[in-house]
């Protein structure tokens, strides 16, 4: 289970080339792949994709669509035999299914993706615009002409990773990421490529930066965030955060078209919500209502 790469960043920040130069050394093909219109069209593109698919640039997309991308990826991400079904006529009730078997990788100047379902089963990367006077034109071309001994250098690293696996693999890790063997898989790999401590640092970071990604890109989060700073309140209604929040977030859309939509989002999104604001969410009365967290004890102050 390898998760979605999501790589953004500021134009002139190599976000195209970086790709270019991964689809050229694996595949010998440096072509990207285009954002989708429909989704028959990306399961197609998808069923035949050679290891990596990545949706290079990607900008508007309809609102129906990106729910049902994200959806879709979620799903095939975590799927242990992840497929796709499609009608194989349009007389006929017949199922053709195609097995996926590829990595998903999209670049954007802006996350795309904001639902928290798929953030979860993401690796987000931001990179910043190559300062002028050091962006090297050749340097891709340049990288592409030592593909032999980049792949003999991907082929001796995978041999001794699957070394490292028959020795040292444990079937019962038990770790915070959502995505299973991914963070005993990096463990590994940080073994043996000589990185064992700085890889371990970040795989203890993995559950905290993930509710991080998840937090700066969810509008209700940073309405909580802001009224805990804003609201002396310890406890709010979903009708005072909506009151509250009208200066922050558009009313009568999303999970800010009403209190019960509202308080179906903060139920649904307890543990994220909790992990990155002050505010606990609980029931009462059939109503959903946030209230201040106990803050630690300050020192010499009485209990």
């Amino acid at each position: 289970m390898v998760p979605l790469e999501i790589v953004t960043g500021e134009p002139n920040s190599g976000k195209t080339f970086l790709f270019n130069l991964r689809r050229g050394i694996l595949l010998g093909r440096p072509s990207l792949d285009h954002t989708p219109h429909k989704l028959d069209d990306w399961y197609a593109s998808i069923a035949a994709a050679p290891g990596l698919w990545v949706c290079d640039n990607v900008g508007e997309i309809s609102y129906d669509l990106r729910n049902q991308l994200s959806d879709e990826l979620a799903r095939l991400i975590t799927d242990p035999s992840p497929e796709v079904a499609k009608r194989q006529y349009y007389t006929t009730n017949t199922l053709a299914r195609y097995p996926i078997d590829t990595a998903f990788a999209v670049t954007s100047v802006d996350n795309p993706f904001r639902r928290p379902d798929l953030l979860q089963r993401s690796l987000v990367m931001r990179l910043g615009e190559i300062p002028v006077g050091q962006r090297q034109s050749n340097w891709y071309s340049q990288e592409l002409q030592h593909r032999p001994l980049w792949i003999a250098d991907h082929l001796a690293t995978l041999q001794r990773f699957f070394q490292a696996v028959v020795q040292d693999w444990n079937p019962d890790y038990r770790g915070g990421h959502r995505l299973v063997n991914y963070e005993q898989s990096l463990l590994l790999m940080g073994k043996v490529l000589g990185f064992p401590n700085e890889i371990a640092g970040i795989v203890s970071k993995l559950p905290t930066l993930t509710r991080e990604n998840i937090a700066a890109d969810d509008l209700v989060i940073q309405v909580l965030q802001h009224l805990s700073t804003t609201d002396p309140r310890k406890e709010l209604t979903t009708t005072d955060v909506l009151d509250s929040a009208r200066d922050i977030a558009p009313r009568n859309s999303g999970v800010f078209k009403s209190s019960v939509s509202l308080g179906r989002y903060l139920a649904a999104h307890r543990s994220d919500i909790e992990a990155t604001t002050v505010w606990k969410i609980i029931s009462r009365h059939n109503q959903t209502v946030i209230k201040r967290a106990n803050q630690p004890n300050q020192p010499n102050q009485p209990k």
